[in-house]
């Protein structure tokens, strides 16, 4: 005949099923702490350790569980938006386009141009249009 130990334990593994949803099907208001505990009362606080343990052992494998889910979802929006300094770089992108005039087409072949800043020469430190099919085409254009 088993003894209390043995019985308890095989309660703790079955668990409160109705009253505890599974990491798959939780919802938000299931995460809050009261209601976790408040479903694994019984096993929590009862007189013997193994089955504090056994509730414990339980607790932590639901929380790996959901941990677990929540770095996939991370990862699966990682691959499809991208990280956070691709997101950043993304955005300031978008903002360097939107403030800025439109690009004027080069005059000697008809690519778009870039805004650049002269190195040497006479017009040092002045901006320019230039080509973006440099080196192959140096058209240029003042701004």
């Amino acid at each position: 005949m088993p003894d209390a130990v043995e019985e308890a334990d095989e309660a703790v593994v079955r668990g409160p099923r109705t009253q505890d949803p599974g990491p798959s099907n939780l919802s938000p208001g299931s995460l809050r702490p009261e209601s976790k505990k408040k479903a694994f009362d019984p096993w929590l606080e009862h007189a013997q350790p193994a089955v504090i343990a056994n509730a414990m052992i339980i607790l932590i494998r639901r929380t790996m569980a959901m941990l677990g889910g929540q770095i996939r979802h991370q990862g699966e929006a990682f691959l499809e938006e991208g990280g956070f300094r691709e997101r950043l770089t993304q955005c300031r992108v978008e903002a360097r386009e939107a403030g800025a005039e439109p690009a004027p087409a080069c005059p000697e072949c008809g690519k778009p141009m870039h805004q650049r800043t002269a190195k040497t020469g006479p017009h040092a430190g002045q901006s320019f249009w230039g080509c973006t099919g440099y080196p192959d085409c140096k058209g240029t254009r003042k701004i």
